[in-house]
């Protein structure tokens, strides 16, 4: 998936390429550009594009931050959650030690373990 992403992001990404070096006379361009009635001098129609996708761009990450730190708020509050519901629905167990059990190896006298259990290693 990941290569046919990465596939059609080369020729998207070319397609441009080839548009942009065919009309490259018309982003030379310039154009005449008013903001609530205040015409700016005159600015080439490339610069103006590229300003306009700075800033595009910066607002779809402003955007994006404000719902990462809601998310991210959010995520903070349920795992407080959960954890407050382990501690509730799983109270701690005591441990309970088995006796230790002492089993012989085979072929061996059952004699020698029987009468010194401090051979065997700590379990």
């Amino acid at each position: 998936m990941r290569y046919v992403v990465a596939g059609i992001v080369i020729l998207v990404g070319g397609a441009i390429t080839l548009i942009v070096i065919d009309n490259s006379a018309l982003l030379l361009m310039s154009v005449q550009f008013s903001i609530v009635g205040k015409h700016l001098p005159m600015v080439p129609l490339g610069l103006l594009l590229l300003l306009s996708c700075l800033f595009g761009a910066a607002l779809v990450y402003i955007v994006t931050l404000i719902a990462a730190w809601q998310e991210r708020r959010e995520l903070r509050q349920l795992r407080q959650k959960l954890a407050e519901l382990e501690q509730i629905s799983n109270p701690p167990i005591p441990q309970q030690y088995s006796p230790r059990v002492y089993v012989p190896m085979p072929g061996l006298s059952s004699d020698v373990f029987a009468t010194s259990p401090q051979h065997y290693p700590p379990v």
